[in-house]
């Protein structure tokens, strides 16, 4: 199929031609084409014959990229998040998303606005193509399994670096930056993938696009009575400034949704996407532990979940607590931590050296160290193991909730926000001490030790029976099945 367009202009008058198989042609009529300011266009000039990135007629450029728009229907997205090369939440989410879009989408735009990359800051109108920010990487920074050099997302996927982020209330970092980049992208629609709260009060009406959010929801955005601090409000609350100029709303649990709805929005659920064909059970237990050089006969306990936040918000104390109970007078049991953010039971928020010398268990804990960065390793850590502890205070997902089930890993967690509704494999155990209670949901909680540590015992001695523990079914967290309901969340 063919288009034809003619353009006039006081000095010019040309003709684009533009053919879906080929690239664009032009075909001047007057003067000679004058070239001004680079934009991310390749255009051949049929009659000399070369192929140009950069098109600018008489430092038109709104006009080019409106004429270019309208001819090749491109869709231009801006995500603003994480780095999708980063191990993180964030990142694996938004790498299944944006290859899933490439391989859907054949004329579309992806850039990306990386707010939690340290030591890396792009110009503002100048950003990095994933390929030659993947050279720059150091190895043992990059998971070289998520890496196809053959994808479109590794040739075409741009991607914005903002230095070093604080989550002390800023002052014109987050929304005066997406401003000036859109300013230069004029992209169709940006996607908010990121907590939302630190993100400064701003005129963001300004921002002429379809604005949409895909929000990690922690709470119900109120005080918290079960956290100490000078507060008079939640830090949460600010979200409530931003939600009104989103041109739709979508969470990631049933439990958000019921916060968003009780502020009487109507968001989507959008489930969080973990890959079968990776994460699964290897059935070679002895053969990894002989590997690792650990007794076949220990019963080893996991937790996977960074010391990063003050408020000890993945429940590593009580956890702590839990284990210390259950595992008095059992020698063969053992807790390996995998925090990828310290490596260390000293260098996190909190102390849990501290706190692992004081319960007695310090000699029983195993901490992992860079070299299981990579997602190969994470998997290994699932299938050597016995049982994932992640009874946290709050998850907005709790993605190795999932990844461990699909590696057919019991799991033991907290029964509150997120976790109950992604527990299948394992039990979710009542909290000690509950904040506040949304559609019969629980809000963030304390966990109970008393509670872990009793289905840890039932579970080490092979009494599953008590409780109603099932398959996970896979096909909820797919990303074919969730990639639909991304279609219908974004119009696409």
């Amino acid at each position: 199929m063919t288009k034809n367009i003619i353009v006039k202009n006081p000095s010019i008058c040309f003709i684009i031609t533009f053919s879906r198989s080929t690239s664009c042609i032009l075909q001047g009529k007057s003067e000679p084409i004058k070239l001004a300011e680079t934009i991310n266009i390749k255009i051949k000039m049929e009659n000399k014959g070369i192929s140009l990135r950069v098109l600018i007629l008489y430092n038109n450029i709104k006009l080019v990229k409106q004429i270019y728009k309208y001819l090749t229907n491109m869709l231009k997205l801006l995500f603003v998040s994480h780095n999708p090369y980063i191990i993180s939440g964030y990142g694996i989410q938004l790498y299944y998303l944006i290859n899933k879009l490439y391989s859907s989408i054949k004329e579309v735009e992806i850039r990306v606005i990386c707010f939690n990359q340290e030591g890396i800051e792009t110009h503002i109108n100048s950003p990095v193509l994933a390929k030659d920010y993947l050279k720059m990487r150091e190895k043992n920074e990059s998971n070289p399994s998520i890496i196809d050099k053959n994808s479109r997302m590794y040739n075409e996927l741009l991607l914005y670096f903002n230095g070093k982020i604080t989550y002390d209330i800023p002052k014109g970092i987050y929304w005066q930056k997406i401003h000036q980049i859109f300013l230069g992208y004029n992209c169709d629609k940006m996607i908010i993938f990121m907590d939302l709260w630190p993100f400064e009060k701003y005129n963001i009406h300004n921002i002429s696009c379809e604005k949409y959010l895909w929000l990690p929801v922690h709470n119900n955005f109120l005080l918290n009575p079960l956290i100490k601090n000078n507060e008079f409000y939640s830090l949460e609350t600010r979200n409530l400034w931003h939600l009104p100029y989103f041109t739709k709303i979508a969470t990631f649990s049933q439990f958000g949704v019921s916060v968003l709805q009780s502020y009487l929005y109507d968001p989507f659920f959008l489930n969080h996407v973990v890959d079968k064909n990776f994460f699964y059970n290897t059935k070679n237990k002895k053969d990894l532990r002989k590997t690792y050089r650990i007794n076949e006969d220990d019963y080893i306990c996991l937790i996977v979940a960074r010391n990063s936040e003050s408020n000890d918000r993945k429940g590593y104390l009580s956890q702590f607590e839990a284990f210390a109970t259950f595992s008095k007078n059992k020698p063969n049991c053992k807790l390996i931590i995998h925090d990828n953010h310290t490596f260390s039971l000293e260098k996190g928020m909190t102390n849990l050296k501290e706190k692992a010398i004081s319960l007695g268990i310090l000699t029983k804990i195993v901490v992992t160290d860079s070299s299981f960065i990579p997602k190969e390793r994470i998997r290994d850590l699932y299938n050597l193991s016995d049982v994932l502890l992640c009874a946290s205070r709050s998850e907005g997902f709790g993605i190795p909730i999932v990844e461990a089930q699909f590696c057919d890993l019991l799991v033991i967690t907290n029964k509150c926000t997120s976790m109950p509704e992604n527990t299948y494999f394992g039990v979710s155990v009542e909290p000690e001490k509950i904040s506040y209670t949304i559609n019969n949901q629980n809000s963030w909680s304390d966990p109970s030790p008393e509670k872990i540590a009793c289905v840890l015992e039932d579970f080490y001695n092979n009494q599953l029976d008590k409780y109603n523990i099932k398959p996970i079914p896979k096909e909820k967290y797919d990303i074919d099945n969730v990639f639909e309901d991304w279609k219908k969340f974004l119009n696409i």
